[in-house]
């Protein structure tokens, strides 16, 4: 009986330091809901579009509970990407730091290629359909409004489902090579207007280089409309 007695008292003194040690060591979940909260704060969008997976800790891991709020940042070098790292730490009498991995998708309504497209496409509203992808892991960027890109020519071919990026739109030329143009020189009210023609093809707001007819020199302006390129006067 006495053996039985010690046993008995030593399971519960055991028991009672590790709920001693417990109780003074930082919690896991609170240091990954930190983490989290990092990267949401940093997230200005809709928060019902976000999915954020963060990592799990080792469960051998035990730091000294934080007498202060814990404090998070972002490490030198990383942006807001699918997947990062988050630095929380303790500022306390017995400071430490931990490196929290996070996966963050974000999920929206872009453009894709509804069929395939040839390059030199000029894309029309059938072309295209809204689908939602996580953005957070096109680090080329992509587009969300069909109006911004309607008209314009497709600068490579596009599979049925890619993505539409930014870089592969351009406006359709306005201004064909060796093609006539008017050339307008204007100063405030007054306005002078000549023919020539066009050395580079260009879309409305490029500057291009003309030729004036009749001088035979060559300048530089800007389309401003089809057939139109305007000069310095």
């Amino acid at each position: 009986m006495p053996r039985i007695h010690l046993v008995i008292t030593l399971v519960i003194w055991l028991t009672g330091s590790w709920a001693l040690a417990a109780a003074h060591t930082q919690s896991h979940e609170s240091i990954r809901e930190a983490a989290a909260g990092h990267v949401l704060a940093r997230h200005d969008g809709p928060r019902k579009e976000l999915r954020l997976q963060v990592g799990r800790l080792d469960s051998r891991l035990k730091l000294k509970q934080c007498d202060a709020p814990l404090e998070t940042f972002s490490p030198p070098g990383r942006s807001l990407a699918s997947k990062q790292t988050v630095g929380v730490r303790c500022v306390a009498d017995q400071p430490w730091t931990l490196y929290v991995p996070v996966t963050l998708s974000i999920m929206r309504d872009i453009l894709v290629a509804s069929h395939e497209l040839p390059r030199g496409s000029i894309i029309s509203a059938t072309d295209l359909r809204l689908e939602q992808r996580d953005v957070a892991r096109l680090r080329n960027g992509y587009l969300e409004h069909p109006q911004e890109v309607v008209g314009k020519v497709l600068k490579r071919t596009l599979h049925q489902n890619d993505v539409l990026l930014p870089a592969q739109i351009l406006l359709p030329l306005t201004v064909e090579r060796g093609s006539k143009v008017t050339i307008l020189a204007r100063s405030g009210s007054l306005q002078v207007r000549m023919m020539g023609k066009a050395l580079s093809g260009g879309a409305k707001g490029d500057l291009i280089e003309v030729v004036n007819d009749n001088s035979q020199k060559r300048v530089e302006g800007r389309v401003i409309a089809p057939g139109v390129v305007e000069v310095p006067l």
